[in-house]
């Protein structure tokens, strides 16, 4: 199942794959470690990370804080994600797995 988001206005479209925004990226954001600290300064325990793909932001993010993942079903069923989500399960503060099944868009 593909999540394909379609927006058109005028002559203008634009389809978004929400399965797909960042296929090549495997490492972490250049900028997670400032993100970081900024988020322990303003006092955050918990964050949630909506649309964590490849889980390249999780696997820092659980070091210093309590982690709810959440992707669509698909992301969790390839091979190397699946190895990645293992050690996350390791960590015992990943809080929670959401995963979005059957979600609809509505025109």
């Amino acid at each position: 199942m593909e999540h394909i988001l379609k927006y058109k206005k005028d002559d203008n479209s634009i389809e978004i794959n929400l399965c797909k925004s960042a296929p090549a990226q495997i490492k972490p954001l250049p900028i997670i470690y400032e993100l970081i600290k900024y988020w322990k300064k303003k006092g955050y325990r918990e964050i949630i990370d909506v649309g964590c793909g490849k889980l390249r932001n999780s696997l820092v993010l659980v070091e210093h804080f309590y982690v709810w993942i959440c992707d669509f079903s698909e992301q969790f069923d390839k091979l190397c994600i699946k190895d990645r989500l293992s050690k996350l399960k390791k960590i015992l503060i990943l809080k929670e797995l959401f995963i979005l099944m059957n979600l609809k868009m509505e025109n």
